[in-house]
């Protein structure tokens, strides 16, 4: 993708969007992270757990939000691209963080291991 980006927005648009180049990494950054986002958040959603999505997607608007004020007037749409790679990266982490301490409190739960075990899945 870094290689052949120039040769990618001359494919799919045209010439005149080469300046677009600048920020397809950082946006490609930020869709690899906010879809892993949203399959941790779906695990949470089963899980019955939905605020833990809701509290890292807040934190993470509230972060692209500064990132944007502070990021944009000087470096135009490379620096909110940025900001929104920075603000989804940040999200990702903090739910993988929240999903792996859970874990590991939840295979010390026994009524838990029960449940999942009668769903078929095993033990955690």
């Amino acid at each position: 993708l870094v290689y052949f980006k120039s040769s990618i927005i001359s494919l799919v648009f045209s010439d005149k969007y080469l300046a677009a180049t600048n920020i397809i990494v950082p946006l490609s950054i930020a869709q690899i992270s906010i879809s892993t986002h949203q399959i941790i958040a779906a695990a949470w959603q089963g899980l019955g757990r939905p605020g833990v999505p809701s509290i890292t997607i807040s934190i993470a608007a509230g972060i692209n939000a500064a990132g944007s004020l502070l990021l944009t007037p000087k470096h135009g749409l490379v620096g909110a691209a940025i900001s929104i790679a920075v603000s989804s990266l940040v999200a990702t982490i903090m739910i993988s963080i929240w999903l792996a301490l859970w874990a590991g409190n939840a295979s010390k739960k026994p009524i838990l291991n029960d449940r999942i075990a009668n769903m078929g899945i095993g033990e955690l």
